[in-house]
C-alpha cells in the first residue's frame, strides 16, 4: 500500500500467516523447550517436546498473570505509582473511551512501557491537580492532527518530550513539576 503522507515513496506491506508455528527439524536447541506437539529430532536424537508453561506470557501484557478482579493500583499519600499493569490498562481505556480520537493507544503504550521500565519503579507517578502548589509549573504535550500519519510513520517516542524540553530551553525553563494531559483519546492518553 502506497503511503501518501510520505514524499519517499515508502510503501507498508501487512503480512498474516496464519497456522501452527513450528520450528523447522533439527534446529531446535536442547536447552529451548519446542511449542509443539510432535517428536522432535535434535543432534540425532528423537525428543517428545513438551509446551512450556510460560508460552502464554508476553512482555507487552503484563496483565496475563494478575488477578485482575482483585488488582489494586499502588497509590501512597494521593499518590498513584503507575505499574506495568496500570498502563496496560490506561492504554486499553484511553483506545475505548477515546472514542476513535488521538488514534490507536498501542504504539503510545509501547513508548510508556519502555520509559517505565528504564526509569524503574515509581518513576512515573500521577498526582491530583489539588496537591500541585499554585505557583508550580505544569507543561503539556499532545499529538496534534489526523493520527492516521502516526500509523503510517511511527514514531520515536522522544518527539514531545523533545518539544517540551526545547520550549522550556527558548522560555529559560529549568525545572517544571508536573507534566498535563490535555486528552484521554488514542495515544495521547
Amino acid at each position: 500500500m502506497a503511503l501518501q503522507s510520505v514524499t519517499n515513496k515508502a510503501t507498508r506491506i501487512k503480512v498474516k500467516a496464519i497456522g501452527k508455528l513450528r520450528a523447522p527439524r533439527g534446529e531446535t536447541p536442547k536447552n529451548i523447550v519446542a511449542s509443539f506437539d510432535e517428536d522432535v529430532e535434535v543432534n540425532g536424537e528423537e525428543e517428545k517436546s513438551s509446551a512450556n508453561p510460560d508460552s502464554h506470557k508476553t512482555l507487552t501484557k503484563p496483565s496475563l498473570d494478575v488477578d485482575i478482579p482483585g488488582y489494586r493500583p499502588d497509590i501512597r499519600n494521593g499518590i498513584w505509582y503507575v505499574s506495568e499493569v496500570d498502563l496496560e490498562f490506561i492504554a486499553c481505556g484511553t483506545g475505548i473511551l477515546g472514542t476513535g480520537g488521538g488514534g490507536p493507544s498501542y504504539l503510545a503504550y509501547l513508548v510508556a512501557l519502555g520509559a517505565l521500565r528504564k526509569g524503574g519503579k515509581e518513576s512515573m507517578r500521577i498526582v491530583s491537580p489539588e496537591s500541585l502548589k499554585d505557583d508550580n509549573l505544569i507543561c503539556f504535550g499532545s499529538w496534534y492532527g489526523a493520527p492516521s500519519v502516526s500509523g503510517e510513520r511511527t514514531s520515536a517516542g522522544t518527539e514531545i518530550p523533545a518539544a517540551i524540553d526545547a520550549l522550556n530551553k527558548i522560555l529559560g525553563v529549568k525545572d517544571f513539576q508536573a507534566l498535563l494531559a490535555d486528552e484521554i483519546g488514542g495515544g495521547n492518553g
